[in-house]
């Protein structure tokens, strides 16, 4: 099966992953990035200007990065 590391998702503008989602792999956005409630990531969410972590669920081992 494919691994997180693996799975990249190229947004050309801002995503919103849903309530009580899961999602596994890196996500890239142009803009914007957001998280609802309960959601389990199991990789990266890179974004150009922000990534927005309110109420998400399992957010294990978050970096920061600031370009």
């Amino acid at each position: 099966g494919a691994q997180a590391k693996n799975v990249f998702f190229a947004i050309s503008s801002s995503a919103t992953i849903g309530a009580r989602s899961e999602f596994v792999g890196t996500m890239i956005a142009y803009a914007s990035i957001s998280l609802e409630s309960d959601v389990k990531v199991d990789g990266q969410t890179l974004a150009g200007a922000a990534v927005s972590f309110e109420n998400a669920g399992d957010v294990q081992n978050p970096r920061v990065v600031k370009a």
